[in-house]
C-alpha cells in the first residue's frame, strides 16, 4: 500500500494495526522521498532495550578538587570562619 504523510497522520493507529495484521508493508511518500512501515516478526529471545551511545557523565571533563552538588547545598554553608576582614580586597 502507498500513502502520503497526511493520510498516515489522519489514521496512523489503523495503518499500524493493518500492517501488523496483514504483514504487508506500507510505503509513505513525502515529496520525492519515501519511508516504509514494515512488520518485524517477533523473536524468540526477549528484546533488549537499545543501549545509549553515551552518557553525559562520560562527556564531562574530569577535574580534581572540585565540589559538586545541589546549588541549594552551597547557599547555606557558613563561610564566616573562612572570611578574613584584615585582607580587604577593595582597598
Amino acid at each position: 500500500m502507498k500513502m502520503s504523510v497526511t493520510q498516515l497522520r489522519s489514521n496512523i493507529y489503523k495503518v499500524i494495526d493493518d500492517v501488523l495484521e496483514s504483514g504487508q508493508p506500507v510505503q509513505i511518500q513525502r515529496g520525492d522521498q519515501q519511508v516504509w512501515i514494515t512488520p518485524v516478526p517477533p523473536s524468540s529471545e526477549k528484546a533488549e532495550k537499545p543501549k545509549r551511545r553515551f552518557r553525559l557523565e562520560d562527556r564531562l571533563v574530569k577535574r580534581e578538587n572540585v565540589t559538586t552538588g545541589n546549588d541549594e547545598d552551597f547557599v547555606h554553608i557558613d563561610w564566616s570562619k573562612e572570611w578574613n576582614t584584615d585582607n580587604d580586597l577593595l582597598s
